[in-house]
């Protein structure tokens, strides 16, 4: 009767494949590929906005999820988000790789004031600030 053990080597690179093969008497019969779960993304930037109107909407660049092959979780702190060109939400979700994301907020109702949102996916985070316009009133035409 032959023995039958199976192998599993497991890597020590978070990305590279682990495998394991079934071995009857002496030769692999079987092979399987597991890939190692990454949900760290790589990092995203959000371009900051200067000299935006006061108690406006105001809406991030587009980033889009690379660097995770499971899907992440994502969360947002003063504001909301939307995934591929969905609705804006403030609650946590998950994204996979190629996901579309911007973040969104309300400018401060006062004047030369930042407003920051945080956008975290899989413990990546960049802020989104907008700064309010400048109070200056020009009288006579002059600047």
């Amino acid at each position: 009767v032959p023995i039958t053990v199976a192998r599993f080597r497991l890597s020590s690179d978070p990305l590279a494949a682990n495998s394991t093969g079934l071995v009857t008497g002496g030769e692999v019969e079987d092979h399987l590929a597991i890939n190692n779960i990454d949900t760290t993304p790589d990092a995203f930037v959000f371009v900051d906005q200067v000299d935006v109107a006061v108690n406006a909407l105001q809406t991030s660049n587009e980033i889009i999820v690379s660097g995770v092959n499971s899907p992440t979780e994502i969360t947002v702190t003063t504001g909301a988000y939307s995934i591929n060109g969905g609705t804006f939400v403030t609650g946590p979700d998950v994204v996979v790789a190629g996901d579309a994301v911007v973040v969104q907020h309300t400018s401060s109702s006062d004047y030369l004031t930042t407003v920051d949102t945080v956008l975290t996916i899989g413990g990546v985070s960049d802020t989104f600030s907008t700064t309010t316009e400048d109070d200056v009133i020009f009288e006579d035409g002059f600047e």
